[in-house]
């Protein structure tokens, strides 16, 4: 399939990339946009270290068409700013070796916009 150009807001700004339509989020984030919070643990949508938001709610961006996302708003991690939320992660050592704690603090912040008590 053929390259095209894909718009979406992700953290905040306008962002274009250039991409095949089944390219996945988490690709087109870590390999052109350089953001490397969401990683590409399992390939298969179980272990979550993938997870970012579209349009607020959590979704797997090893799953996730870039095509998907087009017109509509992507939050990494890397658009938080001092959130209170990764301040408690690392206060109370809640980041085991590191690698899946985006995904934990990105389903976290998704459960307390949901239900805050």
């Amino acid at each position: 399939m053929p390259s095209e150009v894909f718009e979406f807001e992700l953290n905040g700004r306008p962002t274009e990339v250039m991409a095949g339509p089944l390219a996945t989020v988490s690709h087109v984030l870590r390999e052109q946009l350089g953001l490397r919070a969401a990683k590409t643990g399992c390939r298969q949508g179980g272990c979550g270290s993938c997870s970012v938001r579209v349009d607020g709610e959590l979704a797997l961006s090893c799953l996730l068409p870039v095509a998907n996302v087009a017109g509509r708003s992507v939050e990494t991690l890397e658009g938080w700013d001092d959130d209170p939320l990764q301040r408690i992660f690392h206060e109370r050592f809640a980041v085991q070796c590191g690698y899946c704690t985006p995904g934990m603090l990105m389903a976290a912040r998704a459960l307390l916009d949901r239900n805050p008590s």
